[in-house]
């Protein structure tokens, strides 16, 4: 039922990962410690029933999802950039729907490494440069994600490294940015 209608408490737990507040990260860590355990016992429960039909499929990749943040976790109650916190939020609701153009470009971005690179913007390149059909909703949805941070010190680093502001501003500047595009651009400069 958790992630059903109540997706916002792992959402609101996720985020506040990134949280200044020690207090805040521990109750967060707490809350996603837990959940990850029943995560896995209901996977494991449905791994080798194929005669029951699993209430809730998607368990499998919501549960790579989170494996591959918590292999990132190099200390105890790390503050994680917002941005990452951001990408795994966004990063489950896609999980969720299978039928969704950048599914596959997730699980395949999760399956091919153990753990998210906290130094990074993930998949950033790949949708952000897409040249795929769907470019415009892959491109939206990395924007979007880039949107949530709250540009904290870790943020910025993750920004500049792969020089994410500059292309945006490139991006803002071209013509095939549309009406839809820079709003969404300026927001991720306020």
């Amino acid at each position: 039922k958790l992630f059903g209608s109540h997706i916002l408490y792992l959402h609101f737990a996720i985020f506040s990962l990134s949280s200044d507040c020690l207090f805040v990260r521990t109750e967060a860590y707490q809350f996603i410690s837990k959940l990850f355990c029943i995560l896995e016992c209901h996977v494991e429960q449905f791994a080798n029933k194929l005669e029951s039909k699993d209430p809730f499929p998607e368990g499998k990749e919501i549960l790579s999802c989170l494996r591959s943040l918590k292999n990132a976790i190099v200390m105890e109650k790390q503050q994680l950039p917002s941005l990452i916190c951001a990408f795994i939020c966004e990063g489950i609701n896609i999980l969720k729907r299978a039928n969704h153009c950048i599914y596959p470009l997730l699980n395949k971005f999760l399956l091919s490494r153990p753990a998210i690179d906290l130094t990074d913007v993930p998949m950033y390149y790949t949708l952000f440069n897409s040249g795929t059909p769907t470019y415009r909703i892959e491109r939206m949805w990395i924007l979007k994600i880039l949107s949530c941070g709250d540009r904290s010190r870790q943020d910025l680093k993750l920004l500049s490294r792969r020089h994410v502001l500059s292309t945006m501003i490139a991006l803002f500047d071209s013509p095939s940015s549309d009406h839809v595009t820079r709003p969404v651009i300026l927001k991720v400069f306020r």
